[in-house]
């Protein structure tokens, strides 16, 4: 009986530990991303959880000719936190000849 138990016990061990390793299995590109005014920025990049797409802002084409990342991101992050104050999270979209914009977005639980 103490055989049954024990291989029983080493059996859900085993399980549980592949079962971890499937769920999250580390590839090149995973990543962690970095939090900005208490929001979650992925440039370039998609989330690896489910999320909801509650909105989006814009930039004008005429934000700057001297345009660089940080103020962008920095102007999409202000806009985002004003515009939608329980967002999440942010996606930058850099588009050539258009409108710098970002995705605002909330996880799903």
């Amino acid at each position: 009986m103490k055989k049954i138990t024990l291989f029983f016990c080493i059996a859900i061990f085993v399980a549980t530990a592949f079962s971890f390793k499937a769920i999250y299995d580390l590839k090149k590109s995973t990543a962690e991303v970095e939090q900005t005014d208490g929001l979650y920025i992925f440039t370039d990049s998609k989330p690896g959880m489910e999320y909801t797409v509650i909105g989006e802002v814009k930039l004008p084409m005429a934000y700057g000719k001297e345009k660089k990342h940080i103020n962008v991101k920095q102007s999409l992050i202000e806009k985002a936190k004003k515009n939608y104050p329980t967002a999440e999270g942010i996606i930058i979209i850099y588009e050539k000849l258009e409108m710098e914009k970002a995705i605002v977005i909330d996880f799903k639980e």
